[in-house]
């Protein structure tokens, strides 16, 4: 068998036979060769022989097995017509034999003729794809053979059928254009049927035919659309292209706009006729691609128009013209970002969408977003400059340069709009003008955000105008406050011994300076707390947390970035930090000037008298006077211009104040008689009583108190005056045998701290000892 085989493959002709005795001779060297490898791997495979043995016999049984299955294998490979079995039979025998030469030139050999097999499977195809390209080939079957040709991937069956392609698309054009020039059939009252259902069915066609090889993606539109929408685009032309017509003003891209929402009012229904079903079968939704053409003059003329208004902007050095086409490039601006959102609104526009459930794989930026994006026009960077031009401008001439701009506006009503009760404004913080102006102006802004799609130009916008504002701003109260704390610096020298004495000042002076101060303080703690309030207000808004959310999906984390909570986070820690220097700036005015008003109650008192008075002979000090005449002159100036919750914050600081220098100066710095204590409980309740509505005192018991509609924020609490409280109850409360005895048992001073309600837990023991040291025998 295997030498029919060997004949009927070597033998093919009687021209073969002249090599009958070099084919014998062959097979006679390749049987001597074969021999000879078998026995040398079958030698290997029973082991070496060791140095001085003769080496074993071969065993002839083996060798002959050997030989017979190379020569039955080469045999069968001869015959198969599956190449790669073939070739994996001969590796097979390699990877048995080792490399014999023989048997590898037959596995290149077998390789040459897999690649020639492939080849001429690869010709035959593209003969079969070029013989029906040459054919009047169906739509659907150009469909097939365009992924054949793209699985090929011959480039010149691609160039074929593209020729072939474009070939079509010429006739189907030209026969379409026909038709809508023919028919009218954009005007309802003069097409017939007989016309529309010609043009369907070549737009049909026209579609099927595009979406083989040249599907668009927006901002490309259809063939088939850019004809049957053709009569309008002429018209847009006509009446927005053309030199000096009234319609082509370069203040009026509304008009143009307007052109083609009317457009698409009016024809839309009868465009969708034709087109819905055929962008159907291609995955696409009639009315976008309808929009989408319309779409092209707007973007061309647009651009025409940003291109013109960048020339002057660019060109002209008067400051005057410059601004008229900054306005006209702002009102450009605005225009086409309303126009977007009305299409968004009203046809539910987004060119990436299809007819699938899908979301689509892209957010529609508007023209707005294809004018801004264009590298060549630079609209957004001379927008943006104009903007922020345009922005500083009005902050300098209309917010700062004002002579009242740190005034408060005490006229200032927020409730106003909503019909409430005017005196609960009250509670209201009062802005200054500067503050006021400056919310309004960055509120103003924000609203030009909005009107941005992209995320990159809404965070430059954001950090080029706002943000900057925003520093500036800062900036002018960082300074004023340096001034009034670098004036004021010279009055906290007056409180360090050795320091400057201003004895020889006047009271009204010393009065009017303090007044001063407090003022501008307060224009600058309402000017630093209005506007923080604004900026903590815009981090919230919706926007603004999605535009975060959005830039940092893209940044690398710092740690400064994952501290921040918002895109106006880092601004707003700013104005924080001034306020609570502001805060930190009442206290020392408080701390100095109530010091300076109770010096001479100090200095005066007489606390160890042994002479024994009665109830009545027993008058509040008139060295309080200074300090309740003054303070709630003081504290005046805060309460009608900041919150409730503002007012308690530094009135707490005053009743920490008032409690802290008596404590220190008159409680722990002098030894009480009964008399004394008694003179110190007049003088107390006296001191309350004429300021417990200034410092809200006493506001569970008081009916008096009318400034404020509730009590919940009290000083009555506050640490400090506790503290004072407790000190006179335990001082009046408490002989002076009965506080010695306390003072040498260890167990008694817990049980005097029980014979309290308030257990004397504002004291320390050390403090308790040392007040009833204080008590004079």
């Amino acid at each position: 068998m295997a030498l029919a085989n060997y004949i009927n493959s070597n033998f093919t002709s009687i021209d073969d036979l002249q090599f009958v005795n070099a084919k014998v001779d062959a097979l006679g060297a390749l049987n001597e060769q074969v021999r000879k490898i078998v026995a040398d791997k079958l030698s290997g495979l029973e082991g070496a022989p060791s140095g001085g043995e003769t080496e074993p016999e071969l065993d002839k049984s083996k060798l002959n097995d050997a030989v017979e299955k190379i020569i039955s294998v080469v045999s069968v490979v001869t015959t198969l017509d599956d190449l790669k079995e073939s070739y994996d039979n001969v590796t097979a025998l390699l990877h048995e034999f080792g490399d014999v030469p023989v048997l590898r030139e037959l596995q290149i050999q077998i390789k040459k003729k897999q690649v020639a097999e492939i080849q001429k499977e690869y010709l035959l195809k593209c003969q079969q794809i070029e013989t029906k390209l040459a054919s009047n080939t169906s739509l659907e079957d150009l469909r097939s053979l365009s992924s054949d040709v793209t699985e090929s991937n011959a480039p010149e069956l691609i160039s074929q059928l593209e020729h072939e392609i474009s070939r079509r698309k010429e006739k189907f054009v030209d026969e379409l254009r026909q038709l809508v020039k023919e028919s009218r059939w954009l005007n309802k009252a003069t097409v017939t049927k007989e016309a529309l259902s010609l043009i369907a069915e070549v737009t049909e066609k026209l579609i099927q035919l595009q979406a083989i090889r040249n599907t668009p993606s927006y901002p490309g539109t259809w063939w088939a659309m850019e004809c049957l929408l053709e009569p309008l685009n002429t018209r847009f032309h006509y009446h927005f292209d053309t030199p000096n017509k009234d319609t082509n003003k370069l203040s009026k891209p509304e008009w143009a706009l307007s052109f083609v929402e009317n457009c698409l009012e009016d024809s839309l229904p009868v465009i969708n006729i034709i087109v819905e079903e055929p962008f159907k079968k291609v995955g696409k939704v009639g009315t976008y691609e309808a929009i989408t053409t319309l779409l092209v003059p707007v973007r061309n003329k647009m651009n025409k128009v940003i291109q013109v208004i960048n020339t002057n902007l660019k060109s002209e050095y008067d400051n005057k013209v410059r601004e008229k086409y900054g306005v006209l490039l702002s009102h450009l601006i605005f225009e086409l970002s309303t126009f977007d959102q009305r299409l968004r609104n009203k046809y539910k526009y987004n060119p990436y969408s299809t007819i699938s459930a899908t979301p689509a794989k892209e957010k529609w930026t508007g023209i707005t977003g294809d004018i801004l994006l264009d590298e060549h026009n630079r609209a957004f960077e001379s927008w943006l400059e104009f903007e922020k031009t345009l922005a500083i401008k009005r902050f300098n001439n209309e917010i700062m340069s004002a002579n009242d701009w740190m005034k408060i506006d005490f006229d200032y009503q927020p409730n106003k709009r909503t019909g409430k009760d005017t005196t609960v404004s009250m509670k209201y913080l009062r802005p200054t003008f500067s503050a006021y102006g400056l919310v309004k102006l960055v509120e103003n802004l924000n609203s030009h955000v909005q009107t941005l799609s992209i995320v990159k130009f809404q965070l430059k916008y954001v950090s080029s105008i706002q943000l900057h504002l925003l520093d500036l701003y800062l900036e002018q109260l960082i300074q004023q406050h340096k001034q009034l704390t670098d004036k004021n610096t010279k009055s906290v020298l007056t409180m360090i011994p050795g320091g400057i004495d201003t004895d020889t000042k006047s009271v009204n002076k010393r009065e009017t300076e303090v007044i001063t101060s407090l003022e501008k303080l307060t224009e600058i703690y309402c000017s630093t707390k209005f506007v923080g309030d604004g900026i903590e207000k815009w981090n919230a808004e919706i926007v603004f947390v999605q535009l975060w959310k959005m830039y940092q999906s893209f940044t690398t984390p710092t740690s400064d970035l994952e501290r921040d909570e918002g895109l106006f986070s880092a601004i707003s820690n700013k104005f924080e930090e001034l306020l609570d220097r502001t805060l930190h700036s009442y206290l020392g005015i408080l701390r100095v000037e109530i010091k300076q008003l109770l010096k001479p109650y100090v200095n005066t008192g007489r606390w160890d008298s042994d002479l024994d008075a009665q109830e009545s002979d027993i008058v509040p000090s008139p060295n309080l006077a200074p300090l309740i005449n003054t303070l709630p002159t003081y504290l005046d100036i805060v309460e009608k211009s900041v919150s409730r919750i503002d007012y308690f914050a530094v009135t707490n600081m005053a009743v920490t104040v008032i409690s802290d220098l008596l404590y220190e100066y008159v409680i722990t710095n002098n030894r009480f008689s009964k008399v004394g204590v008694r003179q110190l409980i007049s003088d107390f309740n006296y001191l309350v009583s004429f300021l417990h509505a200034t410092l809200l005192l006493n506001t569970r018991r008081s009916s008096s108190i009318t400034r404020f509609d509730d009590y919940t924020l009290s000083n009555d609490g506050n640490r400090s005056y506790v503290k004072v409280v407790q000190a006179i109850d335990v001082l009046d409360s408490v002989s002076s045998s009965k506080a010695a005895m306390i003072r040498t048992q260890r167990n008694a001073l817990d049980k005097l701290r029980s014979d309290y309600g308030h257990g004397i837990d504002a004291l320390s023991n050390g403090e308790v000892l040392d007040l009833l040291g204080r008590i004079q025998l």
